[in-house]
């Protein structure tokens, strides 16, 4: 997507009157286990939905819907020794294959991440699936 596109998508996103079971809104939130759980929920939500694509987009005020840039930048981002976007697509089974934006909205940095949604199975983030075999 060019920056134009991803500007014309983040108008249309917040034009939703809040966040949905498929859009959320982040400002600085970069801890690598909350957005794998995050990706795997709304590849699940926007299928409920009958949605094509989940969104997180960081730079925007979850309250206010106000964009406000961000300071997370995923590609520069890692998880221990290995690359943020790499780590994130091991975590999901299946994988979902998302796509990561970076760019600038009238001069402000933001991050929107594209998530398809769900075909056939649930997805769940490797952390998930953890919980639930600790919790059994």
């Amino acid at each position: 997507m060019t920056p134009t596109q991803l500007s014309a998508l983040l108008i249309e996103l917040l034009s939703l009157p809040s966040e949905t079971e498929w859009v959320e809104w982040k400002h600085n939130n970069d801890h690598p286990a909350m957005i794998a759980e995050r990706i795997s929920a709304l590849a699940n939500s926007a299928a409920l939905h009958g949605r094509d694509f989940g969104y997180i987009v960081w730079g925007v005020d979850d309250g206010t819907k106000n964009v406000v840039g961000t300071a997370f930048r995923p590609r520069q981002s890692k998880q221990g020794n290995e690359d943020l976007e790499n780590w994130l697509m091991r975590s999901q089974h299946p994988q979902v294959n998302f796509q990561m934006h970076e760019w600038n909205h009238h001069g402000v940095p933001m991050v929107l991440f594209q998530i398809p949604r769900a075909r056939s199975e649930e997805h769940t983030s490797e952390l998930q699936s953890l919980r639930h075999l600790v919790c059994r």
